[in-house]
């Protein structure tokens, strides 16, 4: 996975493996999720900015490719 997803995962995975008396370890393990997180939102945010471009089907020549594969 990547994106918002696949860091969010990454995250939970790491702060699972982690023990519970490990204080230190999980407050920088913590600060540097949080600087993953942040960008992986930041760049969701952008492409959502961008927006997909979306294809444009023209019903006149998608009707005739199929004619021409069922004559195959």
């Amino acid at each position: 996975m990547r994106g918002l997803v696949g860091t969010l995962t990454g995250a939970s995975n790491e702060f699972n493996e982690l023990s519970v008396k490990d204080t230190i370890k999980g407050i920088k393990t913590a600060g540097r999720l949080y600087g993953r997180i942040t960008e992986a939102e930041l760049a969701k945010k952008e492409e959502e900015k961008q927006g997909k471009k979306e294809e444009t089907v023209n019903p006149t020549l998608l009707a005739q490719e199929i004619k021409d594969e069922m004559e195959l």
